[in-house]
């Protein structure tokens, strides 16, 4: 059993995209022995298990796969869990890290940062090449640049 503990979380960690994220919340909330739980359900991301909030049916299934996993465990561990686990999912649902991923990158904007934070930053140059107000600046002088090269050449 022991082994099992050790070599699946790791497994599940570097074969699955979000894996990492998954244990990292699963040792927050101190259930990190689920994770080979939430491996054999093909449960890979937060945004998933998360979805699974209010069903309780489901929810009871990954403690009693737990159980089969670990079979020395008292009765008392598992309805534990089940609360812990309810609790858990509830706590994701409407938060960020809830989200599929695709949900967490529309909420992410880079306007919000401050112009001038930007501006002082190690790579403030090509950060700021990504804000508004430095292309509109850009596009206004290479047009300023172009007209003042036509009026010189004209004349």
């Amino acid at each position: 059993t022991i082994r099992v503990v050790q070599s699946a979380p790791e497994t599940f960690r570097f074969q699955h995209p979000m894996g990492a994220e998954v244990l990292d919340w699963l040792g927050r909330v101190s259930l990190l022995s689920y994770g080979p739980v939430m491996a054999s359900h093909d449960l890979h991301s937060i945004g998933e298990i998360a979805s699974l909030a209010n069903d309780d049916l489901i929810i009871h299934k990954l403690c009693r796969t737990h159980d089969d996993m670990y079979p020395k465990r008292n009765k008392k561990d598992s309805i534990g869990d089940f609360v812990k686990l309810k609790k858990a999912l509830g706590n994701l649902k409407g938060r960020p890290e809830g989200m599929l991923l695709a949900e967490r990158l529309e909420l992410f904007s880079d306007r919000e940062v401050s112009y001038r934070t930007c501006m002082f930053s190690a790579n403030g140059v090509e950060t700021a090449m990504a804000k508004i107000p430095s292309m509109v600046f850009i596009i206004l002088t290479g047009v300023g640049a172009v007209g003042y090269g036509v009026l010189t050449l004209v004349s």
